[in-house]
């Protein structure tokens, strides 16, 4: 059984601390308190490379171009798509002010993310939703 990140065990607790977030200051109390990456266990090379072998290229899905995400952390995909989704939809905001808001192009290193479904596709236009699993898509910036 992969470990499970302490803020699943106490997901209430977590959920109340998280709508709490309203400042930058919150936000890394907040993180230090559930997201401390530390105790995680890694995934290894070994198995990084086995899980990334089918991932090599790109390929077309609903009229975009995508690639394929990889996960470093050896923790359940629920627990993975929630830290995702947190860092980038609440956290990425207030550590980056107006530079997260549009435009987003993706000359600004900008992508369209699904952590559930494992993809990115840095074709801006067109739906919000996941082609692959009917999530929501999450903008990120990357440094280039």
């Amino acid at each position: 059984m992969a470990y499970v990140p302490r803020f699943l065990i106490n997901y209430s607790e977590y959920t109340l601390d998280k709508a709490r977030v309203r400042t930058l200051e919150d936000y890394l109390t907040f993180e230090r308190k559930w997201f401390d990456t530390r105790e995680w266990p890694r995934k290894t090379n070994d198995k990084i490379r086995e899980e990334s072998k089918d991932k090599r290229s790109p390929f077309n899905l609903g009229g975009r171009r995508w690639g394929h995400m990889d996960v470093l952390y050896e923790i359940p995909k629920d627990a993975w798509v929630e830290y995702y989704s947190v860092i980038t939809s609440i956290g990425a905001p207030l550590q980056y002010g107006q530079g997260w808001d549009p435009p987003r192009r993706p000359q600004g290193t900008w992508s369209l993310d699904c952590p559930a479904s494992e993809i990115f596709t840095r074709d801006l236009g067109g739906s919000d939703i996941c082609p692959q699993c009917g999530r929501k898509l999450i903008w990120t910036v990357t440094s280039e």
